[in-house]
């Protein structure tokens, strides 16, 4: 009789190992026919992405995203299907391997990983993404932050996953958080400057005041932006020299941007000699107004030409105008084609430019009469 009984024991654990196999088994191919139709889901949003923002996306962009999405769907199968099976534990005092437990760590730190994984290729996408909107018209902030960001979130990532894989393995958490969070303060003491010129270049890009190639002036340095990097910006002066600023300062300074004018202001005052008359010299404005309205350029609004002041050795002329070029050498090429053109009109009207003199009378004083006592 005992016989029987222990043979039904044997049989029915059979039936029943069998059985929560086959379940398992059943599970992990139903997550792997789950994670490939979330897969495929996955590729026609991100298909409906493109056409909604006008972006073409690469396959293998796609492919690195939908990757994962199949390959974590199994780990959390195989997670399921072994708490189906009737993994060997210890039971008691005896000092037996915890088989069930090895498994169910193993599996859960496989599974965090691949959540990191899925993570950081998101991130990747999602750049990926961004900068393909980045090559559209003013678009030069997203592009040059758009590496900072993704760095930092990948950071963030990865310390986080870290910190779950140890708190699964059993540690403390809470001391490995209060060691980080010390050598975080320690590191942001130490660093104070570094980071002081890192938000010293996001505020830059995002207020936008100045970008590569623009001429400025911050402070007392002209020159041309060369480069806008993490920690400082280099202006190229016109001497040739390369001046290195750090963001912090360059955040603060007071810029003056000219490749911002729309157009680019000439102020001279032309000194006529004074053998000039009145009719002359109505003449002479009008002729220089005409040639500002026939200069190609040269813009129509702006333009002040006004006989303004009687000087010591010239009849002074004010003349105000702006160039459409804003260029230097464009610009200066304006300039002298419209003096070119103003000295000719003077020569044919008879005027000449006065040059500073100043006349020196000496007044003879009488002789001395011979009467006079020494």
């Amino acid at each position: 009789m005992e016989t029987i009984v222990k043979i039904l024991e044997i049989r029915l654990w059979r039936e029943s190992y069998i059985y929560n196999l086959l379940m398992a088994v059943f599970v992990v191919c139903v997550s792997v026919l789950a994670g490939k139709i979330l897969s495929l889901f996955f590729k026609r949003w991100m298909l409906s992405l493109e056409r909604r923002f006008h972006v073409e996306m690469e396959e293998r962009v796609i492919s690195k995203l939908a990757r994962p999405l199949i390959f974590i769907l199994f780990l959390i199968g195989v997670r399921f299907a072994g708490s189906l099976l009737n993994l060997p534990t210890p039971r008691g005092n005896e000092a037996f391997f915890d088989v069930r437990e090895f498994f169910n760590k193993t599996a859960d730190v496989i599974i965090i990983l691949s959540f990191i994984w899925i993570f950081l290729n998101a991130v990747d996408g999602a750049q990926h993404l961004l900068e393909r909107l980045a090559r559209q018209p003013d678009a030069r902030v997203r592009d040059q932050l758009l590496p900072i960001f993704t760095r930092i979130v990948k950071v963030v990532i990865v310390i986080v996953g870290v910190i779950m894989i140890i708190s699964r393995m059993g540690q403390d958490v809470k001391a490995i958080v209060a060691g980080l969070g010390i050598g975080g303060v320690a590191l942001a003491l130490a660093a104070q400057e570094t980071l002081k010129n890192l938000f010293g270049s996001i505020m830059i890009l995002v207020d936008k005041p100045f970008q590569v190639g623009d001429w400025i002036t911050a402070g007392n340095t002209e020159g041309v932006v060369e480069d806008i990097g993490f920690r400082s910006t280099r202006i190229r002066t016109f001497p040739d020299t390369l001046v290195t600023i750090p963001n912090s300062k360059m955040a603060d300074a007071e810029i003056n941007n000219f490749s911002r004018m729309h157009k680019r202001r000439v102020a001279m005052t032309i000194g006529v000699s004074y053998a000039a008359d009145a009719d002359r010299m109505e003449k002479c404005l009008s002729g220089i107004k005409k040639i500002l309205d026939n200069h190609e350029g040269v813009t129509s609004e702006g333009q002040n030409i006004h006989f303004l002041d009687f000087g010591e050795s010239s009849l002074n002329i004010r003349v105000l105008y702006f160039t459409k070029d804003l260029t230097y050498s464009g610009h200066n090429k304006v300039r002298q084609e419209v003096n070119l053109a103003i000295m000719r009109m003077l020569e044919e009207a008879g005027l000449s430019i006065a040059l500073p003199s100043r006349s020196i009378y000496i007044e003879k004083t009488p002789p001395a009469s011979n009467g006079s006592k020494s």
